[in-house]
């Protein structure tokens, strides 16, 4: 089911060919849009899952509970600060997928840009796809079921392994490119 939900990719897009059009002055500013245009698309995907599991709720009061999480995660983000998210949101927020297309994401090894609040839902979704995306940084971990799909890795890229999957694939890189050194981090 195609979402509706702003087109990151044509946004994202834009946004890179601003900045390269101004000789890369401002990598501060661009990073900072960038992210805040990653935060808006991350909330409306998973807004909008959101809602497609609400109509799976069988009773009115698993609706009510279901709509004080929807609540609670609006507010949580309204904040901007951390304010902890709810058992059952979590288990909610487990049950949603989403996929980042066709971009281009600066060097920015920990995603610090992003905001926390963004982060926290990004680490609790279910899965992550990204696919046909093009990586800078040498090292892009959000969660334990982030996978990569026709992705090229431009510099060298360290990799963390993990094992827990949740969804029962075998790999987490299928056609990827990668352009420097891959190294592997111990999982401990």
């Amino acid at each position: 089911m195609q979402s509706k939900s702003i087109n990151f990719s044509n946004e994202a897009s834009k946004l890179l060919n601003e900045y390269e059009s101004g000789c890369k002055n401002d990598s501060h500013n661009y990073l900072m849009k960038f992210y805040k245009l990653l935060a808006k698309y991350i909330a409306e995907e998973v807004f909008i899952k959101l809602g497609e599991l609400r109509l799976e709720c069988e009773s009115e009061e698993e609706a009510y509970k279901f709509d004080e999480d929807v609540t609670e995660l609006k507010v949580y983000l309204d904040i901007g600060e951390y304010t902890g998210v709810s058992v059952s949101l979590s288990e909610r927020l487990a049950e949603i997928n989403i996929t980042i297309e066709n971009i281009k994401l600066p060097f920015d090894n920990d995603i610090k840009f992003l905001n926390s609040e963004s982060r926290e839902i990004l680490w609790r979704l279910g899965r992550i796809d990204l696919i046909n995306c093009y990586f800078e940084s040498e090292y892009f971990d959000i969660n334990n079921n982030t996978y990569f799909k026709d992705c090229n890795f431009e510099n060298n890229f360290a990799i963390n392994p993990f094992s827990k999957n949740n969804s029962g694939d075998r790999y987490r890189y299928i056609n990827c490119n990668f352009s420097g050194d891959v190294s592997v981090i111990p999982s401990g």
